[in-house]
């Protein structure tokens, strides 16, 4: 096919990573559940105002890290147990 196929593969190897939606949005840890979650807001403290539970801090200190991380990390957990059938020999069906 020559280097039409090369495009096609790069073209998809560009878009192989997640396709999360970024959000201008922050949370403090109180918002989240899981321990290893609060964890990481506490390892990427960036605004002083949760945008979930409202939470703020005058002074300027942070408290909340950027929803784009959490995402990230959740996104990352479930990759590494489940897949896309189609990169697992399963049949599948696309709907119309």
């Amino acid at each position: 096919m020559g280097s039409t196929g090369h495009f096609s593969d790069l073209a998809i190897s560009m878009n192989e990573g997640p396709q999360l939606t970024q959000r201008e949005t922050f949370a403090c840890e109180n918002c989240v559940e899981d321990r290893a979650l609060q964890q990481l807001v506490r390892g990427h403290l960036a605004s002083n105002v949760c945008s979930y539970c409202g939470d703020n801090n005058d002074d300027g200190e942070v408290l909340a890290a950027p929803f784009d991380v959490i995402m990230l990390r959740i996104y990352e957990s479930v990759s590494k147990y489940y897949a896309d059938a189609q990169d697992t020999d399963m049949p599948w069906v696309e709907s119309c």
